[in-house]
This record gives C-alpha cells, structure tokens and sequence, in this order.
C-alpha cells in the first residue's frame, strides 16, 4: 500500500487558488489553497488497491460498526477519495465540506501539520502515521496548521450518509483538484 501512495504522489498535481472557496471560512486576505493533490481519477490510476479499498464492503461495514451510520460512496470521482500533499511552509485553510462524512488517515510525520477542529468533541489530529479520524466535516470547521518541516502527506476519503441529500458547490471539484 505504501508504494502506491508514493506513486500517487509523484502523480500528483499542484493546486494554487486565491479567494475564498465554496465552504472557506478564512477571511478574504488569507483565502486559498496551495498544496499538491491526487485526486480520485488519479488515484485509481496509480494506486488501484486504496481506490479498491474505498468501494470495499469491509470498510463499508468497519465505518457503520464505528459510527453507526450506513455511509455510501460519493458520485464525484475526482473528490470521493484524494492524496493531500503540503510540504514545509504549506498550511490548508479552515473550510467545511461538502460531503457529509470525512476520514482523514496521515500517512507520515511531519512538524506542525496538525488538523485542527472548531466546535468538535476533538481539538485536533496529530500527523501520526495510520492514525485516523473520522467526522461529519460539514459540521465541524476544520484546517491543517502550518507544516515546519518534512512534509504532509495524508489520505482522505469522503463519503454520504445514506438517504441524506446530495449538494456540491458548483466549481469546487475544478478548483481543488485543478480540473479547470
């Protein structure tokens, strides 16, 4: 699995935006993104067993035992799963999502990086290799803290609670994943 992280990454495009995006909570001065990212489309390019993993039935079923809730997969490839890179001297602004429920697992160590909630019964995520969260990250603002040295490399995979209603912000995808 480790190798085909490390491949995701090599393929992974650098995304620079100014301005607020849809869900951005930042103010309009520190607004944006840059950070590298290998989207879903990528991901299953490069790294077919994390985008096997994602439509397994076993984690289908290890999420509902965790939270209790029946979770589908999300329609949008590019935005369902991704590989967030941000090296030292990157921070990724305070946002919710668009989707309903987010796991977030680092998959290395770095300075800083940490993830930090407003209003959730966790403060933050500490980027510890394996060690993953899972939360409603439409509730919960959330955002990564400037990384100080090596670099930030972290899986996301986004899913719908089942029956709940389906909404995107028109244009998100293309300016997160750099598909314009």
């Amino acid at each position: 699995m480790a190798r085909c992280a490390i491949d995701c990454v090599k393929a992974a495009k650098r995304v620079k935006r100014s301005g607020r995006l849809p869900g951005s909570l930042e103010p309009e001065e520190t607004a944006g993104v840059d950070y590298w990212v290998a989207d879903g489309h990528l991901i299953r390019q490069h790294c077919p067993k994390l985008s096997d993993l994602y439509i397994s039935r076993e984690l289908k079923e290890h999420l509902r035992k965790l939270t209790g809730l029946e979770l589908t997969m999300v329609p949008d490839m590019a935005s369902c799963m991704n590989v967030n890179v941000l090296p030292a001297g990157h921070r990724y602004e305070k946002h919710v999502d668009d989707w309903g429920i987010t796991m977030v697992v680092p998959l290395t160590q770095c300075g800083g990086g940490r993830l930090l909630f407003e209003g959730a019964p966790v403060e933050h995520l500490d980027p510890v290799p394996g060690k993953g969260l899972i939360f409603n990250g439409t509730l919960y603002p959330h955002e990564v803290e400037l990384v100080t040295s090596g670099v930030r490399l972290s899986l996301i995979f986004e899913f719908l609670v089942e029956g709940a209603p389906v909404e995107r912000s028109e244009g998100l995808s293309e300016a997160l994943y750099g598909l314009d």
